[in-house]
């Protein structure tokens, strides 16, 4: 009778878990969830462009040196209201470096580049880089340079246009060689 009581107990603790305040309550007692992507849909995740070339440098040296550079960074994930916790930072963005740059990267992948078109990037990235439905720039891409670049510290994808010498980039929490994996924010 007691192990019976105790797991009742237990059973009513581990349900009253995840519901918080009377609107938590009232859609826990409903069969309801809150739905956490709502507050996703609210959020406003801005980009704003940024041409500061040092923050570029640091945390991308296989760049060669940074001419010019357009790029922003942002918060991933939901505000749910809850317990704080890590955020992830998205950073993309593009550079301009110079041509032996180029070579430089290009050489990292044993020849293996296919032809891409830079998807899902933000509209404000999109059009500084020049990205439109009409637009004719030849991108490249790899999993070898993607890898030689980010070295499995975090998550990249790194686009290369050699007619203009221009790198594009897009990934989440990027770090320099020097941070010893430790994860920055943008």
């Amino acid at each position: 009778m007691a192990r019976s009581a105790a797991a009742v107990a237990v059973l009513l603790l581990v349900a009253s878990c995840g519901t918080s305040g009377p609107e938590g309550r009232d859609q826990a007692s409903a069969g309801r969830v809150a739905d956490p992507s709502a507050s996703a849909r609210s959020a406003s995740r801005t980009c704003e462009i940024s041409e500061e070339k040092e923050p570029v440098r640091a945390r991308f040296p296989a760049f060669g040196e940074v001419l010019s550079t357009r790029w922003c960074a942002f918060a991933l994930g939901v505000d749910t209201g809850r317990v704080p916790g890590p955020t992830d930072t998205r950073v993309v963005g593009y550079v301009e470096t110079s041509a032996s740059a180029v070579e430089a990267l290009l050489a990292r992948s044993n020849g293996t580049f296919e032809e891409a078109r830079p998807t899902g990037l933000p509209e404000a990235v999109a059009r500084a880089a020049g990205i439109t439905p009409s637009s004719t720039t030849t991108w490249v891409t790899s999993p070898e340079l993607d890898g030689s670049i980010t070295l499995d510290l975090y998550t990249g994808r790194f686009y290369l246009d050699e007619e203009t010498n221009r790198v594009l980039f897009d990934t989440v929490n990027p770090v320099g060689p020097e941070d010893g994996g430790v994860v920055v924010g943008g």
